[in-house]
């Protein structure tokens, strides 16, 4: 060789010089020795490039496990022992050339840009998705492009992908299949061959996100959003040099080398900074198998757990795990940092009992806020096949119902096809193989079926669902804003009324909430002598507290109609609205407020006093009050106010807490009875599965969470489990127990009663700093607060 070439290779190889004594041990080391192989480089060539003698070659090459051309294998693919075969030179550099003829050409990948607006939207927004599955039964293609789809449709600052990039398996076995048709000491190069060709396809199906112009440092130079790879070392696999082991890593190097858009972080967690809010989000991509659990809390927790346990950085200000295939959003408070779980980019396959979410994520910082965005593809990959919208051309109205039928019903086998068309077997027999393609077609609509010997069922193409099929979301959505809240307590000394009065309007308007749901618990009660224990500010007794919880409500809900009121009213210039208008006016601007009993409201039943009848009747008659001076003020005309009141107050019965929401979904509602759980998804799961509903809403253990399972009827479904408005209680004080605080907002998007996302934040900074006194004038309270008195 000559020295010019000697210098190029150096360069384009990166090869350290002098070269480090062990370094052939390290993986870059391994990277570099295997490239020179790949070269098609003679022994004395590769001595030359890395300085070294002969011998001094051969020896690196024998003691890091790696065929040198010329010389012989040192080990198998089972049991490290030598292998006596020769592989000479040119036999090596002919299977190289094969290898070369069998490359396949590769797109460019699609470009995707962010428009001005939504890059410049309030807030800063980051991606984050898990388990694309490369290869895997569950990979689709078309998925990876609906997650960049959203991603741009959102204007991410970054994305994140936690663990799951490869399918393990499929590299092994593919791998192992390979190694069959070859000599042993030619499986260096169908390695490095299967390396590339996977790192090349993933560059390509992996869409590039062009920021927007005014993001650019250089207008002539456009600049793309970065993706934040972590390999997990379960579902990716290790690094490492033994045959027939997972190279989830070294694809995911090599796919950086070949995209500047992507960078690989540390295999098992990476710290990623959104630089403009000052937050630290730390992605964990787990590296050890779990316990298998039901529940979806489980295993990211344990994760956190040991992650926080053995590290010496500050803490975050949110985690993220991903893998679990689970969409969960814990609060801070009870936990040092609040943690959500990622959906899997995939179709799940073969999953453990707690695997439930495919979709992705989207973190929002705004205000001093965190919004939360989970979209659902379940819906999309469970009906994927009715996105399959061509035939083979000539095709008759048998063939049509043919390929219905599989789309509805899957894999089928020739005698089902028979029954469900009531067409003879033979027909079906005879009429079906015009559909049959021996390998899946090139075309964007039609893969043509194929035949399963073993099963003896038709199917469409699996390769084609997985590189061609392309899934879409509905254009069009129907919108729920909820605002749930519990335990109130109304008479406690440690609730922060304050908050409550100031905050929640504000929530109300700025989401623009429809629908109030109030969990339970409004008043503090007075069983197990809480008077006496001086928890009870200013000796109210349960008529006294129901009346306070009347008036804090009713505050919380008149003050953002009245400034939603008058901005309608101002619509109206020349003339003033008619009744029927003044109808629809009050209608839209005051929410619904949907509620059930708690235990502390229910403790009154032993003393025969219905609960929360005072409440109700003291809040309709405040609000119709409120809304009559209103009219009055404004001079309009006179309306029923007090039925358009009660029609917005909606207490669920303890028999059946189930209601329907405009948009056509079941909102469900409980106060369980017992105890909270150390395990976090655990009782919101259980009230999804008791309630039945899409979107559920429980209080009582004063610890918050939102949580998410898909289901084949009712398709995703929400839990909401709702904090406390107290900052503290003695008796959990007591029993080392931490609060949440504060409300859960959800807004949820639905398309034909199945929701395609849903939207969660928590607003729990409490402004209250230690109890009230016990003995503090409670109208001086109510007046110091604004509320409207009953």
């Amino acid at each position: 060789m000559e020295k010019s070439e000697i210098a190029e290779l150096v360069k384009k190889l990166k090869i350290p010089k002098p070269w480090p004594a062990g370094f052939y041990l390290k993986p870059e080391g391994k990277r570099i020795l295997k490239a020179l192989v790949a070269e098609n480089l003679t022994s004395r060539d590769i001595a030359k490039v890395l300085g070294k003698s002969y011998v001094a070659v051969l020896n690196i090459y024998t003691h890091a496990g790696i065929s040198l051309p010329g010389l012989s294998v040192v080990r198998n693919s089972k049991n490290g022992s030598k292998n006596k075969e020769k592989v000479k030179e040119e036999e090596l550099a002919k299977f190289s050339a094969q290898l070369k003829k069998e490359e396949r050409s590769w797109p460019e990948p699609e470009i995707l840009e962010i428009s001005e607006e939504a890059w410049h939207r309030p807030g800063k927004r980051r991606g984050y998705t898990s388990r694309w599955d490369y290869k895997g039964p569950g990979y689709r293609s078309g998925i990876i492009l609906q997650d960049c789809l959203k991603f741009v449709e959102e204007g991410n600052r970054f994305n994140g992908v936690a663990g799951g990039i490869i399918s393990k398996e499929y590299v092994k076995k593919e791998l192992r299949r390979r190694f069959k048709a070859v000599k042993p000491g030619l499986r260096d190069q169908v390695t490095e061959h299967f390396l590339n060709e996977s790192a090349k396809e993933l560059a390509s199906v992996i869409p590039k996100i062009k920021k927007p112009v005014s993001a650019w440092a250089d207008p002539s130079k456009p600049e793309f959003v970065r993706f934040h790879i972590s390999t997990s070392r379960i579902y990716d696999g290790p690094y490492s040099e033994k045959y027939e082991s997972t190279y989830g890593e070294e694809i995911v190097r090599r796919l950086q080398d070949l995209r500047k858009d992507i960078r690989l972080e540390n295999e098992g967690s990476t710290r990623l900074e959104v630089k403009e809010v000052g937050e630290i989000d730390w992605v964990i991509s787990p590296m050890r198998h779990r316990l298998p659990s039901k529940y979806y809390s489980a295993a990211a927790e344990r994760e956190i757990e040991d992650k926080s346990g053995q590290s010496d950085q500050l803490l975050p200000d949110l985690w993220v795990v991903g893998t679990h295939a689970a969409a969960i959003h814990k609060t801070s408070g009870e936990k040092d940092r609040p943690y959500i779980t990622l959906p899997a980019s995939c179709r799940l396959e073969a999953t453990t009992v707690a695997e439930n979410q495919e979709g992705i994520a989207i973190v929002e910082s705004v205000n001093g806020n965190r919004f939360v965005r989970f979209w659902n593809f379940k819906d999309l990959i469970h009906k994927e096949k009715q996105f399959i919208t061509g035939i083979k051309e000539g095709a008759t109205e048998l063939h049509k119902k043919i390929v219905n039928l599989i789309k509805d019903y899957g894999a089928i086998p020739v005698g089902l096809l028979s029954d469900k068309l009531n067409v003879d077997r033979q027909i079906i027999e005879r009429e079906i193989k015009f559909l049959e393609e021996p390998k899946m077609l090139t075309r964007k609509t039609w893969p043509g079926l194929y035949y399963d010997p073993k099963s003896q069922r038709y199917d469409f193409h699996l390769d084609w669902l997985q590189e061609r099929l392309r899934h879409r979301l509905p254009e069009n959505y129907i919108e729920d804003t909820i605002l749930f809240f519990g335990c109130l307590h109304a008479g406690y000394t440690t609730t922060d009324y304050e908050h409550f009065v100031v905050e929640y309007p504000k929530i109300i308007l700025n989401q623009k909430v429809k629908t109030l749901v109030g969990l339970g618990d409004f008043i503090a009660g007075l069983k197990h002598s809480l008077m006496h224990r001086g928890e009870i500010v200013g000796a109210l007794n349960n008529t006294d507290q129901e009346i306070f919880a009347a008036e804090l409500i009713a505050t919380i809900i008149f003050k953002p109609f009245k400034q939603l009121f008058e901005n309608a009213l101002s619509k109206f210039t020349e003339v003033k609205p008619t009744a029927e208008e003044l109808k629809s006016i009050v209608n839209d601007c005051l929410v619904e407020f949907i509620y059930i009993d708690g235990n502390h409201d229910g403790w009154q039943l032993a003393e025969g006093t219905t609960p929360l009848v005072t409440l109700r009747d003291k809040l309709q008659k405040i609000l119709t009050r409120e809304i009559n001076a209103l009219f009055v003020t404004h001079n309009l005309l006179a309306i029923d106010i007090d039925s358009l009141v009660d029609k917005k107050l909606i207490h669920l019965p303890d028999f059946e807490p189930v209601y329907q929401l405009s948009s056509g979904l079941t909102l469900g509602a409980r106060h369980p009875g017992m105890a909270r759980a150390d395990t976090t998804s655990l009782r919101a799961q259980k009230a999804l599965d008791a309630l039945g509903t899409q979107i559920v809403g429980i209080a009582n253990f004063h610890v918050a969470t939102t949580v998410r399972k898909w289901r084949p009827d009712l398709g995703q479904c929400v839990a909401a489990q709702a904090a406390t408005q107290v900052i503290y209680t003695p008796f959990e004080g007591g029993k080392m127990k931490k609060l949440d605080f504060g409300p859960i907002f959800l807004r949820i998007l639905s398309h034909d009663k199945r929701i395609y996302m849903d939207e969660s934040a928590y607003f729990n900074k409490r402004i209250l700093k230690k109890p009230y006194l016990k003995w503090i004038d409670v109208d001086n309270l109510k007046d110091s607060l604004g509320l409207l008195r009953a």
